[in-house]
């Protein structure tokens, strides 16, 4: 009832919510203290709600209604359902309460179970009732005048003690008339609805009528009622009409017009009464289906199926008689059409193989083109790397074969070779020769300014009293003994020593030109090793260990101490971070290249900023410095072979190549960030996972 109520509301009004709330009417208290604090807790769950309609089912829900309505929800409607006839002489005076009451169906009940059941002696009525209401006698006074033939037996309020009193003796009641909601049972239970009726059932072996529709099909032989579907439409239309439509019905409302009367088709079988005897106007529920209704679609569907197909039968071989026909004159047109599709057809064969020698013809050509094009860009990738490899070896080479050409010059030469120098000397130049001869050989003068220490000289060797000073002075600078004590300057600018100062000379000159060497050969076994690192992938010893990224870039910045310009300053930023895992000869390489290419940069001089870092797993090592940068045009071809910013004379453009191969080859990265004076080199390569 209550869901056809709220389904009904929502139709008419989806925004309107239907809330419900429940007591319990066989125990709620009928205290005024009671109903006082009753009224206070709905007030409290509903104080959210704009009511717009009160619905109470019940003598004690009517009264709390009542109240709320009084003291919270002043000129809000009520309908009372099934309240008493005291009830409503108790609410006479209320205003805008309407109660709409369920009709008495017990007469109509007894007079259905007569019909059904017309050798019936007796009939047990089991009835609720208010408490001390005994209004319900008079009824059954009608009744037994109505049935002076029939033992009418009046139960209520039943309980179990009541009931079992009323129907142990079975065969004296021929049925049972249900109008109770429910009662304990013998095992403790309440019983409620059709467990009820069925407990009834077996318990005594009686039919039971009732007036609540829904029951039937478990136990209930029929009845006399108002479904709770029909009974919740009918309280939402009275309500809907209240407070939507502004109507006013009568204050009292009954349902009888909504009553309707029911027999269980499969009970009354039980129970052996023939359908047959059921009375016209008795809706006969739960009967089996006739063999037509049950088939009546199948059949309808098979009559429709052979028209159709009868149909269509008739209409194809109509159609085939017309097909044939047109087949007839379809199949000449055809093998014109065929014939004149063929001679295209041909045609475009024709045209088509023609396409196809002029495409094979084209891939060919391709292919070749291809060839030359691969070829070229070999020969052009074998000429980069030949000039550059030329360049790099050139250089040193050429040092060398001046440095050998200095060495014969030393060995003989006009004026008489080293070895007659040294063999034409005295005892006692040979003694002096033997004293300065390493100092001549270790090449001092390389770390005197052009043209400082001969003035220096010159001036020492007047203030010591020597004539031709200028002369000796050039000669001892010469020689690499430029940084000498006063008394060594006395002992080598004598006559008898100058013989000595030629030898010391010639042997400074042999030293120089092997260090000149040995550097040259230094330069072409690097640029050789750069080289088949890059094209074979091989490190060096190809042995990895633990490598202090510190250290080894102090090594490699050791290489440039003595070659940095003036102009260039150089600070580092070493943070305490883990080891990484690589080959440190290989690392020392890798530092040098990315040094070296920014101090090419730094033409105009500036700041080479060398850091350590970490980030995470990483070690982060960042060369930083203020040069020209990186053009535009080769900043994302930077880190390929054989490109460079210098001209190919200069460089052969595997550096940064390198560079990228060997960090790649651990785990790492190199990037380049172009900054507002130079660019930034950055080089993450992951730290040593069990350092």
């Amino acid at each position: 009832m209550e869901q056809s109520f709220a389904s009904r509301w929502q139709a008419r009004d989806p925004k309107t919510a239907v809330f419900n709330y429940r007591f319990a009417a066989f125990s709620f208290p009928a205290s005024e203290k009671a109903y006082a604090l009753a009224v206070g807790d709905l007030a409290e769950r509903l104080g959210a709600f704009n009511l717009r309609l009160i619905v109470a089912q019940g003598d004690p829900s009517t009264d709390l209604a009542v109240l709320l309505r009084k003291s919270y929800a002043p000129e809000t409607p009520i309908i009372s359902i099934e309240a008493t006839d005291q009830e409503r002489v108790k609410h006479r005076d209320q205003a805008l309460l309407y109660q709409y009451n369920s009709h008495d169906y017990t007469a109509e009940i007894l007079r259905l179970g007569i019909r059904l059941f017309p050798k019936a002696s007796s009939v047990a009525i089991l009835v609720n009732v208010g408490s001390g209401d005994q209004s319900y006698l008079p009824l059954i006074e009608e009744l037994r005048a109505e049935h002076p033939m029939l033992r009418i037996v009046p139960v209520l309020n039943p309980t179990r003690s009541t009931v079992d009193e009323a129907l142990r003796d079975s065969p004296k009641v021929s049925f049972v008339i249900l109008l109770s909601p429910g009662w304990v049972g013998a095992d403790g239970r309440l019983l409620l609805g059709s467990e009820l009726i069925d407990w009834i059932e077996q318990g005594y072996g009686l039919p039971v009528l009732s007036s609540i529709q829904e029951f039937a099909g478990s136990g209930m032989v029929g009845g006399v009622g108002v479904t709770a579907r029909n009974y919740g439409h009918a309280v939402a239309d009275l309500g809907l009409s209240l407070v939507l439509d502004g109507k006013e019905p009568e204050p009292w409302i009954s349902s009888s017009g909504l009553a309707t009367s029911f027999a269980d088709y499969q009970a009354l079988l039980r129970f052996g009464v023939s359908p047959s005897s059921v009375p016209n106007g008795v809706e006969l529920i739960n009967q089996p289906v006739s063999f037509w209704v049950r088939y009546r679609y199948l059949i309808a569907t098979g009559i429709a199926l052979l028209f159709i197909a009868t149909s269509v039968l008739v209409g194809v071989l109509l159609l085939r008689s017309r097909q044939r026909r047109f087949l007839v004159k379809t199949n000449e047109t055809l093998e014109l059409k065929i014939a004149d599709r063929t001679a295209e057809l041909r045609a475009a064969n024709e045209e088509l193989e023609a396409s196809n020698e002029n495409l094979a013809l084209m891939i060919r050509r391709n292919e070749a083109m291809q060839d030359n094009l691969l070829r070229h860009a070999r020969e052009v990738t074998l000429g980069r790397l030949t000039a550059g490899i030329d360049h790099e070896l050139n250089t040193p080479l050429n040092a060398i074969g001046s440095a050998n050409e200095a060495i014969c010059l030393v060995l003989s030469d006009a004026e008489g070779g080293i070895a007659e120098r040294i063999l034409s000397l005295d005892e006692g130049q040979e003694r002096l020769f033997r004293r300065y001869a390493p100092m001549a050989i270790g090449g001092s003068r390389e770390a005197l300014p052009n043209g400082a220490d001969s003035g220096s000289i010159e001036e020492r060797l007047v203030g010591l009293g020597r004539g031709d000073a200028a002369t000796i002075a050039g000669d001892l600078r010469d020689a690499g003994l430029a940084a000498l004590e006063d008394d060594q300057l006395l002992e080598l600018s004598r006559a008898d020593a100058q013989p000595v100062v030629q030898a010391l000379y010639r042997v400074s000159a042999l030293g120089r030109s092997t260090r000149i060497i040995d550097s040259a050969l230094e330069r072409i076994v690097d640029v050789l090793r750069t080289v088949r690192e890059y094209i074979t992938g091989l490190h060096a010893d190809g042995h990895e260990r633990r490598v202090v990224l510190r250290e080894s870039l102090d090594r490699a910045l050791l290489l440039f101490k003595n070659r940095l310009p003036a102009s260039i300053a150089l600070e580092t930023d070493y943070r305490d971070i883990p080891p990484v895992r690589g080959n440190d000869a290989v690392l020392v390489r890798l530092w040098t290249h990315l040094v070296q290419n920014a101090l090419q940069a730094m033409d105009s001089g500036g700041i080479l900023r060398v850091s350590v870092g970490r980030d995470g797993g990483f070690a982060v090592v960042a060369v930083d410095d203020e040069g020209k940068g990186i053009p535009p045009e080769i900043a994302d071809t930077i880190f390929d072979p054989f490109v460079t910013t210098r001209p190919l004379a200069e460089g052969m453009g595997m550096g940064l190549a390198y560079c990228k191969k060997v960090v790649e080859s651990m785990g790492g990265t190199i990037t380049h960030s172009p900054k507002e004076r130079g660019t930034v080199f950055t080089v993450r390569i992951p730290l040593d996972a069990d350092a």
